[in-house]
């Protein structure tokens, strides 16, 4: 694999913007420092045609990855773990790949050709989609969406009015034990913890079996 490091001098409330067309598995991570720091590992078939870039653009950071090789069917699992300052936007284009964003206040949007999103003490807004995978929610306070092609989405803890959907999976969240609070502790797997109030599972069709509710379900058929 080819290794690369990278760290750019950035202001709060600045873009970090990815785009990556040869896909790759993303961590962002919030953290004290002004900058915004990359460790990238490329893993290809076709490494020297295989490319990253960390660039300053206008209003923040740019992450490139791309291809020039002429193999018809490369395979590659890129991972790319950034630390951004806390207060930070992100927006993501991407072939395909899981993304976790934790510990970050801001602006959340885009798309990955398919994979698991999983936002944690998240704030700020998020329009967020992938072709495929589960999405987890946990400790957020977040306006807007989050969708998958199909999957299961779990919402836990999570305030704001954070919208959830999937193509062809169910979409849980206990509902909060006090009106307009975050919304109840759900485990992995989807089931309820203690404290969690009733829990609503939506899903575009199919069965639905939930192991134990000890609030009561809600459930819809969308």
């Amino acid at each position: 694999g080819d290794e690369i490091e990278c760290a750019i001098d950035v202001r709060s409330g600045e873009t970090l913007e990815l785009d990556l067309e040869t896909g790759g598995a993303v961590t962002i991570q919030g953290s004290d420092q002004p900058r915004v720091e990359l460790r990238g590992h490329l893993k290809s078939s076709d490494l020297p045609g295989t490319h990253a870039e960390m660039t300053r653009a206008s209003g923040g950071i740019r992450l490139r990855s791309w291809y020039t090789g002429s193999s018809s069917s490369v395979s590659s699992s890129h991972t790319f773990e950034l630390s951004v300052p806390r207060h930070f936007d992100v927006r993501i284009e991407s072939a395909g790949g899981d993304l976790t964003i934790q510990g970050v206040e801001g602006a959340f949007a885009g798309s990955t050709g398919g994979g698991d999103l999983l936002l944690k003490d998240l704030s700020g807004s998020a329009r967020l989609s992938t072709g495929g995978g589960t999405i987890r929610v946990a400790d957020s306070h977040l306006e807007g969406s989050v969708s998958t092609g199909g999957g299961k989405v779990t919402l836990s803890r999570v305030s704001g009015g954070l919208r959830g959907s999937s193509g062809s999976g169910p979409v849980v969240y206990a509902e909060p034990d006090d009106a307009g609070g975050p919304t109840g502790d759900i485990d992995e797997d989807g089931a309820p913890q203690a404290g969690a109030g009733r829990v609503h599972v939506e899903r575009a069709g199919g069965d639905i079996h939930l192991d134990e509710a000890p609030a009561g379900v809600r459930i819809s058929v969308l």
